[in-house]
């Protein structure tokens, strides 16, 4: 499949590479992006389908597919770049043994895990309802205090003393840490159909924390478009890259509808 590319929109930019994630990566500048981020097939084995699209999320060799594409991520970090792949507990500890061996295990920075309480509930063992979205860098990442999102406290305000003997009143909102609870309901207006869809606040999370405005931000394998939406609604420029058609008809559709 020869690549090909789509604008979805001019100011920011925002690319849709219509081809094989591997053989566009090798194209793109080496250090160019701030924050790749993507959520990457899971390995079921099954074909994934939904209202707008289908693919076959199966693999004969998943980790070396794995290695090879991180091998290509690496090269595309900016030096103070972030990477930040998503996967359930299918595979997400052989991404982790992967991106130990290409990163370099010092590279690790930590695993955020996404929580939901939508969905069905299974009758006879635990519901899994997390995805963990693992994170490596080369350098130190851009990381904007300020942009981590709060919720409000539980308990009242109250003083303690640390261990340096100062007061300290705890009131207002706290930043989330590491655990991220966002609900995903299955009539949500952003759904578009397309399968493995995620939410919007996912991706707005991690490009608004760990980007600057004007920063490039890279999905390789994007669907229908998720991280690219949030990156252009944050004043980044995106290229977003996948080779089902069925992906990049859903996310022109996405365009359309923002335009």
């Amino acid at each position: 499949m020869a690549n090909s590319l789509y604008p979805l929109s001019n100011d920011p930019k925002l690319l849709f590479y219509l081809g094989d994630t591997a053989a566009v990566c090798s194209q793109l500048p080496e250090g160019r992006f701030s924050l790749i981020h993507s959520d990457l097939p899971f390995n079921t084995g099954k074909v994934q389908k939904g209202s707008a699209g289908a693919y076959a999320d199966t693999f004969d060799d998943f980790s070396g597919w794995l290695t090879t594409q991180v091998t290509r991520y690496k090269a595309l970090l900016a030096p103070n770049g972030l990477l930040a792949l998503q996967l359930d507990d299918r595979e997400h500890l052989t991404l982790r043994n992967v991106c130990d061996a290409v990163m370099g295990p010092d590279s690790y920075r930590g695993t955020v895990i996404w929580h939901y309480d939508t969905g069905g509930i299974a009758k006879n063992w635990w519901s899994m309802k997390h995805q963990y979205i693992v994170l490596y860098s080369l350098g130190e990442p851009v990381f904007h205090p300020d942009a981590v999102p709060t919720l409000p406290r539980k308990s009242a305000p109250k003083k303690v003393i640390n261990a340096a003997g100062e007061e300290r009143v705890y009131d207002g909102d706290k930043k989330i840490s590491s655990v991220w609870n966002v609900n995903w309901s299955t009539t949500a207006p952003e759904r578009v159909g397309y399968p493995s869809q995620k939410p919007m606040d996912l991706a707005q999370t991690l490009i608004a924390v760990h980007t600057n405005p004007g920063d490039w931000v890279l999905d390789p394998c994007c669907g229908s478009g998720t991280t690219g939406f949030a990156a252009h609604k944050l004043g980044r420029n995106a290229l977003i890259v996948d080779k089902n058609p069925q992906a990049l008809e859903a996310a022109q559709r996405r365009a359309a509808r923002l335009s």
